[in-house]
């Protein structure tokens, strides 16, 4: 009657621990049951000589039943399987192990224990089916439930102690609402979360009418326009503003859309203020935002970012400028009047800032923007007068702007003297040859200075045959013998039939 009684106590044990879990309620099973459970098991073993078969069948059953739903003491593992090698049962601690006394381990996985699996992620083990069921199909009761994908036993790299590889493959979802999330592998990509399980990792599909890949936002993947700044996407807020049509203000480059100054989608979008409410709109095919009605027109349209920039629907984003914003080809600038770009002269900017410089265009401000070199081959005007004008940065050289309302309109090289068979250089408003540039100029002239001496006609040093230089009255200036003939020194003249070397 007594062994009956244990039975029946037994019996009573396993329903109390319950095959569902109410809530998200956790029962605290004792070590002192889990032992219990191990002395129970060893007493039936020893009960199997001397009890009817029948009953030690039945009472073996129950004591099996209970050591499945409660587990056994980790030291007693090993014990028990030799006693009972087909005996499957939970992990006392951990509700994704269990222990199958029918597989044995040559060389125990690292991490594991001999007799110990582990369900796959995010499986854990039934004490009801006695395998690895959908996480939510269990009750773990009293056994920690593992939710981080990287806190399972056999996701544990040998090489990565400190799990970062893995957190970094697998975020955590703990205490992340179900849908999807930020990941941690780009700024579109997305983990998904459930029950605060990491289900899946992926990438967000492009939204094809904006030209743009999608963010996780809201559970879902979601275009970033539609996201307001504040919440990591584009969208302005309609805070204080009255109802109407606006431009985005907020840049795009962070997220790596073709923005690298900074403007956001000012040409093909905008979006609309309704009751505080802010929408995002995207132009159709073929038009872009226009400044004064503030709608979405067909053609060339002016933008304030400056007089040289303007909305093209016909141009696709490229590198630095976002979707449908242009720029004019140096030093064009864009006309309200004509809708294209024209001669700047014939360009009223109005307010629109005007970029005078070559470099400060914002193609050439983005091809330069690593090498930094631009302005070593291409001279600003800034500050010199309209006309010639000698090349200031590589001077002393051949090299010339022509200036116009501080634009360089050419950058130019002086040609060579077909007359004097020189090499022509910047000097008074035009290309000078060297014999005509006093020698003290930047040490490229050789015209000899005339302080000092009468006037008169006097050899050149470096060039004593077909030419000559003329003071007169301290002034000195070069004079070409012509054909056939050479300089006389001693008369002062350029006549034939002079022996000179």
């Amino acid at each position: 009657m007594k062994f009956i009684l244990v039975v029946f106590y037994i019996c009573l044990q396993k329903e109390a621990l319950g095959q569902t879990c109410p809530g998200n309620s956790h029962l605290n099973i004792s070590a002192e049951l889990q032992q219990n459970a191990a002395n129970l098991l060893d007493f039936t073993t020893k009960l199997r000589d001397i009890v009817d078969a029948r009953i030690y069948k039945e009472h073996l059953s129950y004591v099996t039943s209970l050591v499945t739903s409660v587990g056994l003491p980790e030291v007693k593992i090993q014990e028990v399987c030799r006693a009972h090698p087909h005996l499957v049962f939970p992990h006392p601690g951990e509700c994704q192990l269990y222990y199958n006394c029918s597989v044995t381990y040559g060389t125990v996985p690292t991490h594991l224990e001999q007799h110990m699996l582990e369900c796959p992620y995010p499986s854990l083990f039934s004490t009801q089916s006695l395998q690895c069921e959908n996480f939510t199909e269990v009750c773990c009761g009293f056994r920690k439930e593992i939710k981080d994908k990287c806190e399972y036993r056999l996701l544990s790299k040998p090489g990565d102690p400190s799990r970062n590889l893995c957190e970094w493959q697998n975020p955590s979802c703990i205490n992340k609402s179900d849908g999807y999330h930020q990941g941690f592998q780009g700024i579109n990509s997305f983990i998904n979360c459930y029950k605060e399980r990491l289900l899946n990792t992926g990438t967000c599909e492009d939204d094809a009418e904006w030209d743009i890949y999608k963010i996780p936002h809201d559970g879902k993947c979601t275009n970033p326009f539609e996201v307001l700044y504040k919440d990591g996407g584009f969208l302005s807020s309609c805070e204080g503003k009255t109802d109407g049509n606006y431009r985005f203000e907020h840049d795009s480059y962070y997220r790596q859309q073709g923005d690298y100054f900074g403007v956001g989608r000012q040409c093909d979008a905008y979006y609309q203020c309704r009751g505080g409410v802010a929408t995002p709109v995207k132009c159709p095919k073929g038009t872009v935002f226009e400044s004064v009605s503030r709608l979405c027109k067909p053609g060339n349209h002016s933008i304030d970012l400056g007089c040289q920039l303007y909305c093209n629907p016909d141009f696709k984003m490229w590198n630095g400028f976002p979707n449908n914003l242009a720029e004019c080809h140096y030093p064009e600038q864009f006309s309200e009047d004509t809708q294209r770009c024209e001669n700047f002269t014939q360009v009223a900017c109005g307010s629109r800032p005007q970029v005078k410089d070559y470099c400060k265009y914002w193609v050439q401000l983005f091809m330069n923007r690593h090498m930094g070199k631009c302005e070593v081959f291409h001279f600003s005007c800034a500050g010199l007068p309209d006309g010639f004008n000698e090349h200031p940065v590589k001077r002393p050289g051949p090299y010339y702007v022509i200036c116009l309302q501080e634009r360089v309109v050419v950058d130019g090289t002086c040609p060579r003297d077909t007359e004097w068979h020189a090499q022509t250089f910047p000097y008074n408003g035009t290309c000078t040859q060297q014999f005509a540039i006093p020698n003290s100029y930047y040490g490229i002239g050789l015209l000899p200075d005339c302080s000092g001496k009468d006037d008169g006609h006097y050899q050149y040093t470096s060039r004593p045959c077909d030419a000559y230089y003329r003071c007169d009255g301290g002034v000195a200036t070069a004079v070409k013998c012509p054909p056939q003939t050479s300089f006389d020194k001693s008369i002062g003249i350029c006549r034939a039939g002079v022996a000179c070397s």
